[in-house]
This record gives C-alpha cells, structure tokens and sequence, in this order.
C-alpha cells in the first residue's frame, strides 16, 4: 500500500511519580517510506500531558502529537495513548493507541502509535 509509512525512533520519558506526571520527546526515526524505501525522518513527536496511576497504580495516559518527514512523505499525528508500567521497580513501559486518525501525505488514515521503553 503506497500511503503505508513506518518509522521507530529514541525516546527520552520522565516519569514523576510524586506528582504522577509523565512527558517526553521521541526523535531520530528512521523507517520506511511509501516508496519502500528505508530512509531517515525529521521531526519527532512530544509526549504531554501524561498522567500515572489514573486507572491503577503503575498506568499511563499520555498525549502525544508530532510530524514526520521523508524525502516522500509527512505524516501528522496527534492522539492519546494508554498503557502502563511494568517489571522490577517498573522498570518498563508500555503505551498504545491503535487506529488513531493520522495525516499521511494529507490524507486521514488510521494508524498506531507504540511507546517501549525500560530504563
């Protein structure tokens, strides 16, 4: 499919447990393009307004909006993220939205934001 995109990047996450906040920044994507091509992408996505423990102890709800660009493509995303933290110490994190509204080359798609991390 021509409009598919797919990029993975690095995330830097600060998780206050005190306050219960969350935010961070993800960058350096690199991924396919439209083309197929594998290729690097400017832009990144900011995490905000994140909230720990609104629906148990260790979850996360966390905002996230951002813009991508290829040589071939743009992709706006702009959406909300749920999810949790997990392992010794919550050592991990995992945060999803699926089927989000997402713009690829202007036009609305449904896509999926995915957020790992372990520290």
């Amino acid at each position: 499919d021509p409009s598919n995109v797919a990029a993975i990047g690095t995330a830097t996450v600060d998780a206050n447990f005190t306050t219960g906040t969350l935010s961070g920044q993800v960058n350096n994507f690199i991924g396919q393009d439209s083309t197929g091509g594998d290729k690097l992408f400017a832009g990144g996505v900011t995490l905000s307004n994140g909230i720990i423990g609104r629906t148990s102890a260790n979850s996360i709800d966390l905002n996230y909006n951002g813009v991508l660009q290829s040589n071939n493509d743009r992709v706006v995303m702009d959406g909300i993220a749920t999810g949790g933290f997990a392992g010794s110490g919550v050592s991990g994190l995992a945060a999803l939205a699926q089927d989000d509204p997402m713009l690829v080359n202007g036009i609305a798609r449904n896509g999926t934001f995915i957020l790992v991390g372990e520290r």
